[in-house]
């Protein structure tokens, strides 16, 4: 609503309205559009006014479970409507919350950093690759504005935490030094190895298993609590972020929940509601001696 505050704004799978989101999680806390009808109405963005005035990037990935693209689209057709000039908008092609799908990684922060530089410079016509340069001051131009590579330092240490999965892959080359080197703290990994070794069943989400915090953390609680499982050993991501960025490296795995069986890194929420329904996740915890074998008839039950 205030044009005059921002000249330069970015944004990734962004929550436009809170009807289009998980509504387990959305409902925990805003109860449902008929009983909150002000809530959801104050909490949607309808002013393009803001926007204006201001240079506007905004990514989503086009698979995207949690926060829908439709969230995205409504927003683009309300500054479309509007006759908004200054944005810009991309989507990558199945990619979920995370945007690793097709190893885009790189170019979802490649993208945001292009941006800055050329929204700050105003330099239209000109392209600053970020990927070949280990440091912003090595670009062709002139000097960037302290506000530009502030935020551009932001950036940059946004993607060696979050890169680190992509950089695993194809397509990069050996002068991303700074991408190679291990974001995990010690004090993390020490605290991952020591709760997955002392507990049968680990589960990192956000919540814990008596109060679960979004929707996809409920459905593992709510799958293993169907088959009759008892003791999990529930780590609240959300109390700790070295343990929540920390994880995703550790695995390899890069959203929340995870599932650690014995040791054994076994998936997230897709993965445990594939194997429920398959039957290998039963099998699965007989095997471990999560279960007995004769709990099948207990989980029929509950389905039933």
């Amino acid at each position: 609503r205030h044009s005059d505050v921002f000249r330069v704004g970015m944004a990734v799978a962004p929550v436009t309205n809170w009807r289009f989101y998980d509504s387990i999680y959305t409902e925990r806390y805003m109860k449902t559009p008929e009983i909150n009808a002000d809530g959801y109405k104050n909490s949607t963005v309808t002013n393009a006014t803001a926007f204006g005035n201001a240079k506007f990037l905004i990514q989503h990935g086009t698979g995207d479970d949690n926060v829908h693209l439709q969230n995205t689209l409504a927003l683009v057709d309300l500054l479309q409507s509007n006759n908004v000039p200054g944005f810009e908008m991309a989507t990558y092609t199945d990619s979920d919350h995370g945007i690793y799908t097709h190893n885009v990684r790189s170019a979802l922060y490649a993208r945001m950093t292009n941006f800055l530089f050329r929204s700050f410079h105003e330099l239209e016509n000109k392209e600053f690759d970020f990927w070949r340069h280990s440091d912003p001051n090595e670009m062709n131009s002139s000097e960037p504005p302290t506000t530009c590579l502030k935020s551009i330092t932001v950036l940059r240490s946004a993607a060696q935490r979050s890169l680190l999965l992509s950089s695993r892959g194809a397509g990069f080359a050996p002068a991303h030094r700074f991408l190679a080197a291990r974001f995990i703290t010690d004090r993390a990994k020490a605290m991952i190895d020591d709760t997955i070794s002392q507990n049968d069943l680990v589960v990192f989400m956000k919540g814990t298993p008596d109060e679960p915090m979004c929707g996809f953390s409920r459905a593992v609680i709510q799958v293993l609590q169907m088959h009759g499982v008892d003791e999990i050993a529930g780590v609240n991501c959300l109390q700790d972020p070295e343990i929540r960025e920390g994880i995703k490296e550790y695995t390899d795995w890069p959203t929340i929940p995870q599932v650690y069986v014995k040791g054994e890194f076994i998936g997230g929420c897709d993965v445990m509601v594939q194997m429920h329904q398959s039957g290998e996740l039963h099998e699965l915890l007989v095997k471990e001696g999560i279960l007995k074998a004769d709990a099948e008839a207990e989980v029929t039950d509950k389905e039933k």
